[in-house]
């Protein structure tokens, strides 16, 4: 701002003068200092300029690098696409495959089903023909058509010993009778027996009678099993005299003592309750015993298991029955004779709900456990328990078809030709669990 003037102020030019210089050098002090300030703006935005041109260069090599792997990743994605079809399409393929599979599974899993209905019907039918309760089962069926229920119990057959010993001055004489016949025969032929034992001119030949003693129900007469007894219960001895005529076994034991002749009855009795008299079980365990039927062990054991059952039941009730016919001879050691009159008179018996005499009580027992016909049912329990599958159809049906030969079973003719027509070889025989 200029300096004010008063009007009566003399001028100095000097001083003017000097003023004027002085702005001069402040104003070209201020040209100076825009000068430096302005090179110094430009080298700091050169700098910044610099800065920025490297921060890009390096984003630029960066994104190079980015693309570079942009490219190779996608790439592998192309390729992965690429993989991802054609497994796709392998899938594809293998899920049309198994849907093919699963059909083809079903519909042999159904031809298997039909095919082990077949196989399992044909075993209820000829199985228990290798079962005492279906054995016995069918001929008590067969006797209660021709007459009464009683008729039918009373002649089921029975096979039972009777032994009678004589001591003599240093030994003891013994025979041993092998009885096999009716229910409704057991007391007279007990009676007979001792009738002929006891009837002497002398007492020394008279012979006590031990007590009678069950071994089995019985299918046939044992005449072909003489042999066998004769090895099992008399080890061969030829101190061991056969009648043929009266089916019994003689020998004299060195020994006085009653009750060693006690004894020794009372081995062969147990060696007889191990034995199998029943034609059907030897036949079964010929088969067994024959490679050429290949036949399914299980199923065979599971079937003698049962077999060996019903004995164990109805042996005692045998034992029951032919023990009404004796009793004690108090005259005797260990000796029996025949009872002269047996009681009929009826009781209500609340386990088989009818009234039966004493005697008939135990053939009605065993008609109880006919009734329940385990031999048929054992098919059943064997097929719910796994032992008949169709994982072992091929055994089942060899078993089966041995079962039907070994005892000449007659099928009607529809069903023979069906199983003749079964072929062995499409029949599965495995152990896998998964099969079923």
């Amino acid at each position: 701002m200029r300096a004010q003037r008063r009007a009566n102020q003399p001028v100095d030019p000097v001083r003017y003068a000097e003023y004027y210089l002085l702005l001069e050098k402040i104003f070209g002090l201020y040209r100076e200092y825009q000068e430096h300030y302005n090179a110094k703006l430009l080298k700091l935005k050169d700098g910044k300029i610099d800065e920025m041109a490297g921060d890009i260069k390096e984003l630029i090599s960066m994104n190079v690098e980015l693309k570079d792997i942009n490219t190779q990743q996608s790439s592998k994605i192309d390729t992965l696409t690429e993989m991802n079809t054609q497994q796709s399409l392998e899938i594809k393929a293998i899920l049309g495959h198994t849907i093919d599979v699963k059909r083809d599974l079903k519909e042999m899993s159904a031809k298997f089903d039909m095919m082990f209905d077949f196989v399992a019907s044909m075993a209820r039918f000829a199985l228990p023909m290798w079962n005492g309760s279906s054995v016995f089962k069918t001929q008590l069926d067969h006797l209660i058509k021709q007459k009464t229920l009683t008729y039918a119990l009373t002649h089921l057959k029975v096979m039972f010993v009777v032994a009678f010993y004589r001591i003599e001055e240093d030994s003891t004489y013994l025979m041993v009778y092998i009885c096999c016949t009716n229910f409704a025969d057991v007391g007279a032929r007990i009676r007979k027996l001792y009738k002929e034992h006891n009837t002497t001119p002398s007492d020394d030949l008279k012979m006590t009678m031990l007590q009678p003693e069950a071994i089995c129900l019985i299918t046939q007469e044992i005449n072909y099993e003489r042999a066998n007894i004769h090895q099992l219960v008399f080890n061969n001895s030829e101190a061991v005299v056969y009648n043929n005529r009266r089916k019994s076994y003689s020998m004299v034991y060195d020994t006085i003592d009653p009750n060693v002749i006690f004894t020794k009855f009372g081995e062969m009795v147990d060696i007889l309750l191990e034995q199998e008299f029943q034609g059907y079980q030897m036949r079964r365990s010929q088969v067994l015993e024959d490679d050429t039927y290949e036949v399914n062990e299980d199923i065979i054991r599971h079937i003698k298991d049962s077999d060996d059952k019903f004995f164990d039941q109805t042996t005692p009730l045998c034992r029951e029955y032919i023990d009404q016919y004796t009793r004690r001879d108090k005259t005797t050691v260990n000796g029996y004779k025949p009872v002269a009159k047996i009681p009929h008179s009826k009781t209500h018996r609340s386990d088989i709900v009818l009234a039966v005499s004493n005697v008939m009580y135990p053939l009605h027992k065993i008609n109880k456990i006919l009734d329940a016909d385990n031999g048929t049912n054992e098919v059943a329990t064997m097929i719910n328990t796994g032992v008949m599958s169709k994982r072992n159809m091929k055994s089942l049906f060899k078993t089966t078809k041995a079962a039907a030969e070994a005892e000449d079973v007659e099928f009607d003719e529809e069903t023979q030709e069906r199983f003749n027509e079964v072929n062995e070889d499409d029949l599965p025989d495995t152990d896998d669990e998964d099969f079923d």
